[in-house]
């Protein structure tokens, strides 16, 4: 993506605006003898990477060479340059500048720093900047970075929208030798692109959803399995969310590949019976998302009291389990969302019920231990 541009310039050139288009970079670069190079880290950037509305960084560099015999022998003493870009794509946020004042120790002066519009027809915006050292200091003759540019990105093309490009082009308007001679600085041109996105999708997702069993207890489990296909063709690798309007919770979804995913529905603590609808919502990048529901039905589960908790018919080590699990909560504690909950709220777990599960609640389970229930 790179091009020469040799250029000598009087140093009368060094005072005259001028209309700068972006360079490019290529690092480390030699200088050709008694000149110096021109370029842009980094030398290429792909704007749709970026992100429309996101920013990134432009480095200006120059790297100035001496040799005995030639012009520039003692160094730059003065500059000018245009960079310019294409405000459709690019909107600038800041600049700054770096003359080596460290080298130029008897003083600087800044002829022009200015950002300009230079063609409301192309929008074609450049950062115009021109100085020169004062008295007579020791010649620049290093390589080091001498602007810096930070944009943000204003395009953004989709199908069937043109690809965009904007040439990140440098212009050089004049390098001055302690002679007063134009020196020759190359410039290498880079590019900032806006490669088109893919086609909008077109295709939407049809989701099927079931649930097995379709009827729990409080803190039950149910199995929601999701099927998604496009066209009729089983779709895989898509980003499957469920949720529920009665409160619940779901495990993660597992993809199964050729279309099937599931995940385990916990039901919520319900004092009659109560129907929970779930909604699977599919998506994934080329296709339009869908969504399916099913419902489930939560039945209140073992009755305030009962020590058969999770309500299988029998009072066994489950039962204390659950217990032990939830064994020191009170009824402010945050509230549990499974049986599997440690230290969280479970009032099917406060049998006496007094707003504590302690060693009452324990006891009433070890009591019927082994028995069927209800008896």
């Amino acid at each position: 993506m790179h091009t020469k541009k040799p250029l000598s310039i009087g140093v009368v050139a060094l005072l005259l605006l001028s209309i700068l288009m972006l360079a490019s970079p290529i690092n480390g670069e030699p200088a050709p003898p008694g000149g110096g190079v021109l370029w842009l880290e980094p030398s290429y950037v792909n704007g749709s990477a970026v992100g429309l509305g996101n920013t990134f960084i432009v480095e200006l560099w120059a790297n100035i060479s001496t040799t005995a015999g030639v012009i520039g022998l003692e160094g730059c003493f003065a500059y000018a340059y245009w960079f310019g870009w294409n405000d459709t794509l690019l909107e600038i946020q800041s600049h700054s500048t770096f003359p080596p004042s460290d080298i130029w120790t008897g003083g600087i002066f800044v002829v022009e720093d200015a950002l300009k519009d230079t063609d409301a027809n192309t929008k074609n915006d450049l950062h115009s900047y021109s100085v020169t050292a004062l008295g007579n200091p020791p010649g620049w003759k290093d390589g080091r970075k001498i602007a810096e540019y930070t944009f943000k990105v204003v395009y953004e093309p989709v199908s069937p929208e043109p690809t965009a490009s904007c040439a990140l082009d440098t212009t050089n308007k004049g390098f001055a030798d302690g002679d007063e001679e134009a020196m020759t600085i190359t410039v290498y041109d880079g590019l900032y692109e806006f490669p088109v996105a893919g086609p909008p999708p077109t295709i939407p997702l049809t989701v099927e959803v079931s649930a097995d069993p379709t009827t729990v207890v409080s803190f039950g489990t149910s199995t929601i399995t999701v099927y998604a296909t496009g066209d009729g063709t089983p779709v895989s690798g898509a980003t499957v969310t469920l949720s529920s309007d009665g409160g619940g919770s779901f495990s993660s979804v597992v993809d199964h590949g050729n279309g099937n995913y599931t995940s385990t529905f916990t039901a919520p603590i319900v004092s009659t019976p109560t129907l929970v609808n779930i909604t699977a919502t599919a998506s994934k990048t080329g296709y339009i998302a869908g969504q399916g529901s099913t419902s489930v039905t939560v039945e209140p589960g073992a009755p305030p009291g009962s020590p058969d908790i999770n309500n299988d018919g029998v009072i066994d080590l489950l039962d204390l389990r659950i217990c032990g699990k939830a064994f020191g909560s009170m009824a402010e504690d945050n509230p549990a969302t499974s049986f599997d909950d440690t230290l969280n709220w479970n009032p099917l777990v406060d049998l006496n019920p007094d707003g504590l599960i302690d060693i009452f609640d324990l006891w009433k389970i070890a009591k019927h231990y082994g028995k069927t229930w209800p008896p």
